[in-house]
């Protein structure tokens, strides 16, 4: 059998974290199941096993950060052996492991639980750390507020900005940039209209030259018909 290489291994570790996170989110599904649908695929156990070791590995990403307490409507679902392993550690990390000798002199006593609460000492805290402003001589509610920017800045008319006119003034140069444009354009149409005109005029009046042309022409031959007809 070949030796599998790095990518090779990688490529499976990466298959198998999917199907581990496939296989505990239809869990988590099937907690709020209500019967029903399609059938569930069993899962074989040694596949269990693995997906139960890539889970201790890759935890966060399959479970998710744990609930605040008391700030989430999860459904916790405690099985008897995770609540007694859970009780057993209380019990174990409750007990304190004393030397013999010590261990004699010490009577059992019943006390009850108080409250914690967490004292924190003048001492701690230190005046160099903590500076506090205390006079509000020179307070002003305009300290609150940030400059304008620049660009958003109104300025007197006529007068040059480093960063240009305002986006009134944009507007205003738009508008009249579009009415001079407009009149360009009605000055075009007239001129245009007047070229038209003139070239009409000029066409009556070739034409009207070529009518009196023929004209004379008609009459140049009638001429000449009288006179061959008075020559005979």
């Amino acid at each position: 059998m070949d030796q599998k290489t790095a990518e090779q291994l990688r490529t499976k570790y990466d298959n198998l974290k999917k199907e581990a996170r496939k296989y505990f989110a239809q869990q988590r599904q099937q907690m709020y199941g209500t019967g029903g649908g399609p059938a569930q695929v069993m899962i074989r156990d040694f596949l269990k096993e693995i997906f139960e070791k890539i889970k201790a590995i890759i935890n966060l990403s399959i479970e998710g950060v744990a609930p605040c307490r008391g700030d989430s409507d999860a459904c916790l679902i405690e099985t008897s052996e995770a609540s007694s392993s859970v009780a057993q550690q209380k019990d174990f990390a409750d007990v304190i492991f004393l030397d013999l000798p010590d261990a004699c002199n010490i009577e059992m006593q019943h006390l009850e639980p108080c409250e914690e609460r967490i004292d924190i000492s003048d001492s701690a805290v230190n005046e160099h750390e903590i500076a506090v402003t205390t006079d509000w001589s020179n307070y002003k509610p305009s300290m609150l507020r940030k400059r304008k920017h620049k660009l958003l800045q109104q300025t007197a008319k006529g007068t040059p900005t480093k960063y240009g006119n305002t986006a009134t003034q944009v507007l205003e140069e738009i508008g009249n940039t579009k009415a001079e444009l407009n009149k360009l354009k009605m000055e075009l149409l007239r001129k245009e209209d007047n070229r038209k005109m003139e070239i009409h005029q000029q066409q009556l009046q070739r034409i009207k030259l070529q009518n009196e042309h023929l004209k004379l022409q008609n009459e140049l031959l009638s001429l000449q018909i009288d006179k061959i007809k008075n020559a005979q």
